[in-house]
């Protein structure tokens, strides 16, 4: 048993698939087994393998042996469905965590945005924008969000970007800015520089938290 858990490079789960495979080696070699060995067998490979991985190998506590009876507990009639449900469970909570990280990250992400529009000043000006300057929308949007506006003034003859609230279906960043490095993305750079003829892209790996965040400079 040492042996194989020495195998499974002292993994915890590792150790339990390698209980199933002795378990089910060991059931075939005695098929006579009494009805009390069929249940012993598995359960007493599984803690074994288990307490050999995360004390005497990694030197790590178990905290609760009853997860681990629990979890390596199968009827020996039906081991191969139950390490499928042991996997498919395993799969469902790593689906589950890597949602919980996504939705973090989105929240922060959206955070970082909020700030940066708060601080930004938009190019408003002169005449109608809507028509003269096709890029002029991509800058209020990348001034006040992906609901932002221009409105045109006809009496005082000048456009103003509006706020307006933006929804989960409308683009988040504008200009060629994004999170992470951008700058070798020739699209993100033709689109900055539609927005700021002299414009450029400039990475600060530090921002949005250690996402990094790629801006646009408008010279």
């Amino acid at each position: 048993l040492k042996h194989l858990a020495q195998e499974a490079n002292h993994s915890f789960w590792g150790n339990r698939l390698l209980a199933f495979q002795f378990s089910s080696r060991f059931l075939s070699r005695y098929p006579r087994m009494p009805f009390w060995g069929r249940y012993a067998v598995p359960g007493t490979a599984c803690l074994v393998l288990g307490a050999l991985a995360n004390h005497a190998l990694d030197g790590q506590v178990v905290d609760d042996l009853s997860d681990v009876a629990e979890a390596c507990a199968f009827d020996s009639k039906n081991d191969e469905e139950t390490h499928l449900r042991l996997l498919q469970r395993r799969a469902l909570q790593k689906h589950a965590d890597a949602r919980a990280v996504s939705s973090s990250t989105e929240a922060l992400k959206a955070a970082f945005l909020d700030s940066l529009y708060s601080s930004r000043r938009c190019d408003d000006g002169p005449g109608d924008l809507r028509d003269t300057d096709v890029c002029a929308l991509e800058r209020c949007q990348r001034c006040m969000g992906g609901g932002a506006e221009l409105e045109y003034d006809e009496v005082k003859n000048y456009t103003t970007c509006t706020y307006h609230t933006s929804n989960a279906s409308m683009p988040s960043t504008f200009c060629g800015e994004s999170f992470g490095d951008g700058r070798a993305n020739e699209e993100r750079v033709a689109k900055c520089t539609c927005c700021y003829p002299n414009g450029h892209l400039s990475f600060s790996a530090a921002d949005a938290d250690g996402l990094g965040y790629t801006y646009c400079r408008s010279r």
